[in-house]
C-alpha cells in the first residue's frame, strides 16, 4: 500500500517508518523538521496548501497521522501553537483523507483522560488537565465528525508511555529525553538525583511492541479507538528504584519525591479492551528487558563502561 506518514522524524515515526518499509509498503514521510531525502518533505501540517499538494501527488491509501506538538510542557508554554498543530493541522489531514478516500490512523494521547478512574476507550469521562490533552481531545472530535458525517475510514490510537532505547531527544543532552525512563537512566548514570512526582503510576510499552500493534491497524476495518500500552503498571518511585538497583545505587540517596503539579496525570492505568479483544495484542518485551536495553544504550552514548 501507499502510506503517508506525518510526524515521521520522531521517536515513534522513525521506527514505524522502517517497519512499514520492511513490510513492503511504499512510504512517503512529512515532518516539520528541516531536511531532505528521497521520499521526504519538510512540511508543517498547519500549512494546508503544502499538505494538499503532497496528498495530490502521492495519493496515499493509508495515512498515519503522528504530527503534533507532543510536549506537555511546550503546550503549556505555547498553547496557540499546540492548538494550531494538533487541531487545525489534524483537520487539514482529515479533510484530505476524506477527499481522496484514504484511511486515517490518527494518533491521540493518553493525556486526554486526565485524572479520571475509568480510562476505558469508549466510556470514559474525559477531563484533560493540560493543554496537550485538551488539544488532542478536540482533534479526536474532528476525526469523529468526519467518520460520522462523511464515512471517513479511521482508527484513533491513544498511546500510553511508549519508550525506546534510541530516544532521539537524548542524543545531545542527557536531560532532554522525552520518556522518564530514559531521563532517569541518563541522570543516574552520571550520578545525578531523579525527581519523582508523588503517587504517580505508569505502565511502559517498548517501541517494538507498540509498532507491532500500530502495523495491525492498516488492515483493521472498523472505526474504533484503541488504548495502546502495557498493563504492567508500576509507581514512578518503584521504576526509579528498579533502575537504581540495576546500577548498584542506593535509591534513598538518588530519589527525591515532590508533590504533583496541577497539569500532571497522576495514575495512568487504562483498560485495554479493544487492544486485547480486537487485535489479540500482548506485549513481548517486559520492563526488565526494556530497562536493560535503555541502560546499555545510554552507557554507550555517555561512554560509560559498566
Amino acid at each position: 500500500m501507499k502510506v503517508l506518514l506525518t510526524g515521521s522524524e520522531g521517536n515513534i515515526g522513525s521506527v514505524l517508518r522502517s517497519r512499514l518499509e520492511q513490510s513492503g509498503h511504499e512510504v512517503f514521510c512529512i515532518d516539520a523538521a528541516f531536511g531532505w531525502r528521497e521520499g521526504y518533505k519538510s512540511i508543517d501540517v498547519v500549512n494546508s496548501g503544502d499538505l494538499t499538494a503532497v496528498f495530490d501527488e502521492f495519493k496515499p491509501d493509508v495515512v498515519y497521522h503522528l504530527a503534533a506538538v507532543v510536549s506537555r510542557e511546550l503546550s503549556q508554554i505555547a498553547p496557540d501553537r499546540a492548538y494550531s498543530v494538533n487541531v487545525m493541522g489534524t483537520h487539514h489531514v482529515v479533510r484530505n483523507c476524506q477527499r481522496l478516500n484514504a484511511k486515517l490512523i490518527h494518533f491521540s494521547t493518553s493525556e486526554i483522560y486526565g485524572n479520571v478512574e475509568n480510562m476505558e476507550e469508549d466510556h470514559a469521562n474525559y477531563n484533560p488537565v493540560n493543554i496537550y490533552g485538551s488539544s488532542k481531545l478536540i482533534s479526536e472530535h474532528v476525526v469523529h465528525h468526519y467518520a460520522d458525517q462523511y464515512d471517513l475510514e479511521a482508527v484513533i490510537v491513544r498511546p500510553f508511555m511508549i519508550y525506546t532505547e534510541h530516544d532521539l531527544k537524548s542524543h545531545d543532552n542527557a536531560h532532554e529525553a522525552r520518556a522518564a525512563i530514559n531521563m532517569f537512566v541518563a541522570k543516574l548514570l552520571i550520578g545525578e538525583k531523579v525527581t519523582i512526582h508523588k503517587g504517580t503510576c505508569r505502565g511502559w510499552l517498548h517501541i517494538n511492541d507498540a509498532c507491532d500493534a500500530f502495523m495491525k491497524f492498516i488492515e483493521f476495518d472498523k472505526f474504533m479507538t484503541f488504548n495502546v500500552g502495557n498493563s504492567d503498571v508500576k509507581s514512578m518511585e518503584e521504576l526509579a528504584r528498579i533502575i537504581c538497583s540495576k546500577l548498584d545505587l542506593n535509591p534513598d540517596e538518588y530519589i527525591e519525591t515532590v508533590s504533583v503539579p496541577d497539569h500532571i496525570v497522576i495514575n495512568k492505568n487504562p483498560i485495554y479492551t479493544n487492544l486485547t479483544n480486537e487485535l489479540k495484542f500482548t506485549p513481548s518485551i517486559g520492563l526488565d528487558e526494556g530497562l536493560d536495553r535503555v541502560i546499555q544504550e545510554e552507557r554507550q552514548r555517555l561512554k560509560i563502561h559498566g
